[in-house]
């Protein structure tokens, strides 16, 4: 398990520099220029090609080497009527990627029941403040201390539209190379009395209400909602895990108490209500349906 997390640390670097190398020798070759040590460079170039692929190869099967971890039952995160976008209740990972300890993660997007409708048909770089979700309360799912923080990313226009998906592509691709600081844009992490980590994603900046070595209980307001770092629109990525660092952390699954489960109600989510590639966690919705949370839930502060 320490040579595989010790790999997880190097991994961004190593594919970075293979890139790098790969890119060179493509340069070369189209400029026509020689090789630069004709014994030594060929076993380079396909050093990095082969470097490149573990990488990637330990991006999406590494994670599943990682101890499993018993369920937790916590607090909803936010208040009001949210929609669930990728949800472990749905699929396992529920990203996709077990990359960065998000293989337990949730999406919510704030849907108030008579707020508007979200602005996807002005185009695709929409300001963040035209979304119900941004500068919404974000609140602590249990007690716990605060090991990091960052809120100084900006929040970004959303990316709704099929080019503003190209670009989510490409910016995305960057992001993960720059690490989970990039990925996660503004974000909160603490320590749960039990042991395990939680982290809040994508928060507005400036918003941050806490900060590191501070004691919060279940409940409290830790911030506000953004559209900072790798995002569509504003919306909060929640997950537990074992360990602070994100590079080397496994995801733990959660549950979430004294909620409710409003069914779906567009059609472009018909075709996740027969996936059975997820988890059967109380209080979580599946992807498409909206999770319900009492205004009045927790003690926030």
């Amino acid at each position: 398990m320490r040579v595989l997390r010790g790999v997880y640390r190097v991994r961004l670097i190593v594919i970075a520099v293979g890139l790098v190398i790969c890119l060179v020798n493509a340069v070369r070759n189209i400029a026509g220029l020689p090789q630069p040590l004709p014994v030594v460079w060929p076993v380079v170039v396909y050093g990095a090609v082969a470097g490149i692929g573990a990488m990637l190869l330990l991006s999406l099967l590494g994670g599943k080497l990682h101890p499993r971890h018993e369920r937790r039952t916590l607090q909803a995160p936010v208040r009001g009527r949210w929609l669930a976008l990728n949800t472990p209740s749905s699929a396992v990972p529920s990203h996709g990627v077990r990359i960065f300890g998000q293989a337990y993660a949730i999406d919510l997007a704030a849907r108030p029941a008579e707020g508007p409708e979200p602005p996807y048909d002005r185009g695709g770089m929409v300001p963040p403040e035209a979304f119900a979700a941004f500068g919404a309360p974000i609140h602590a799912m249990a007690a716990g201390t605060v090991v990091r923080t960052c809120g100084w990313q900006r929040d970004h226009r959303s990316r709704t539209s099929g080019w503003a998906h190209l670009w989510l592509f490409v910016e995305g691709n960057v992001r993960q190379l720059g690490g989970p600081l990039w990925v996660l844009g503004n974000h909160v992490v603490i320590r749960h009395d039990d042991g395990a980590y939680a982290a809040y994603a994508h928060l507005r900046r400036g918003s941050l209400r806490v900060r590191r070595g501070e004691r919060v209980e279940a409940g409290q307001l830790l911030g506000e909602c953004g559209n900072s770092g790798n995002t569509t629109e504003p919306h909060l990525h929640a997950q537990l895990m074992d360990r602070a660092s994100l590079l080397t952390a496994a995801g733990i699954p959660f549950e979430f108490a004294a909620v409710e489960i409003g069914p779906r109600d567009d059609p472009i989510w018909e075709p996740y209500a027969h996936r059975d590639s997820g988890m059967n966690l109380a209080g979580v919705p599946h992807s498409g349906e909206y999770l319900l949370v009492p205004e009045d839930a927790g003690s926030p502060r």
